[in-house]
């Protein structure tokens, strides 16, 4: 957002510290989708060099292939680190229980 904001003239900037930590992000297929295959083919092609090219050069969102170019060239940065899902998924049960009991969610 940050990119786009300004593109469009908005008095904001923002830096990108060596390396930069990222988050998985997932795709995923529910249970009982109602066309799972259609789904699948949709997956396939997001994950493609053609979806990821559209997600990167349109939408201007960062792209999980190695070696595309983003309509934000700033983005392009060349050492991301990504929090493995071994480590994240364990820590992000753990943080979201803390988070439920300090605003009383739980």
């Amino acid at each position: 957002m940050v990119n786009q904001m300004m593109t469009q003239g908005a008095p904001i900037d923002f830096v990108l510290i060596d390396p930069v930590i990222s988050k998985p992000r997932g795709i995923s297929l529910v249970k009982r989708a109602p066309h799972p295959y259609a789904a699948i083919l949709f997956i396939d092609w997001a994950l493609s060099q053609e979806g990821q090219s559209l997600i990167g050069q349109e939408l201007g969102r960062n792209l999980v292939r190695k070696g595309m170019r983003s309509k934000y060239t700033r983005l392009d940065h060349p050492k991301y680190v990504t929090v493995q899902a071994e480590t994240f998924g364990p820590m992000y049960s753990k943080r979201l229980w803390q988070y439920g009991k300090l605003f009383q969610f739980s």
